[in-house]
């Protein structure tokens, strides 16, 4: 246990160090040549499937289909009897969506514009670093994904949520860059921060079940 628990803190303290480096080279705008190239490079797949594709996936992160989802799916967790799992899926949206907020301040790297790359849909508004939308899939979905594949039994129902979790965690940040939302160093550095917030989302709620009675835990579901 201690050994799995260090590599865990090794692990989330590798993620928030890369994050860092990536900042630092945002914010001295060594990236920007890179992130032009890949972003113009993967634009050059026009498909209008994909790019219903892309957005339809980074609708789930924002109104209104995020709002219903992010709440939604919490409170069904609470609803079947997962009194822990639902709260914390929910702290791990507010966790990533506030501190995603107070981030984009301190960077207050504008997004990419129409003059550089082909924006789909209309252009977000605020500052493109870190990425929110990436950082939270990676902290909710990713949370879902942990706790599907751990107390769900073997069956449909936890192949159908972990592969989702699992895909949308992996397509969002082409999703941002595709669509033109954000640059590359964007998405990578929320991977990286994203992934250290996961590992101590998912430690603090394996902690919490110890200190809970065996008789207040929830019942994995059939």
């Amino acid at each position: 246990m201690r050994r799995r628990t260090g590599l865990a803190s090794a692990a989330a303290g590798a993620g928030v160090a890369v994050f860092g480096g990536l900042g630092w080279l945002v914010g001295s705008e060594a990236t920007g040549a890179l992130d032009v190239a890949i972003s113009t490079g993967l634009q050059q797949a026009e498909n209008a499937l994909l790019a219903t594709s892309m957005q339809a996936i980074s609708a789930l992160g924002a109104p209104p289909l995020g709002l219903p989802l992010l709440i939604g799916v919490p409170a069904l967790l609470w609803r079947f009897g997962h009194r822990l799992a639902g709260p914390f899926a929910l702290l791990g949206a507010v966790g990533a969506t506030l501190g995603a907020a107070a981030l984009k301040q301190l960077w207050r790297r504008p997004r990419p514009t129409d003059e550089v790359v082909t924006i789909f849909g209309e252009a977000p508004a605020g500052t493109s670093f870190p990425s929110g939308h990436t950082l939270l899939y990676v902290t909710f979905f990713g949370f879902l994904l942990y706790w599907s594949w751990t107390f769900l039994r073997p069956g449909r129902l936890r192949t159908v949520v972990v592969w989702s979790c699992a895909l949308l965690i992996g397509l969002i940040g082409v999703s941002r860059v595709y669509l033109g939302h954000h640059w590359a160093s964007d998405v990578l550095a929320s991977y990286a921060l994203g992934f250290a917030g996961l590992l101590v989302l998912i430690r603090l709620y394996a902690l919490t079940r110890q200190a809970l009675t065996p008789a207040a835990l929830p019942t994995p579901a059939p």
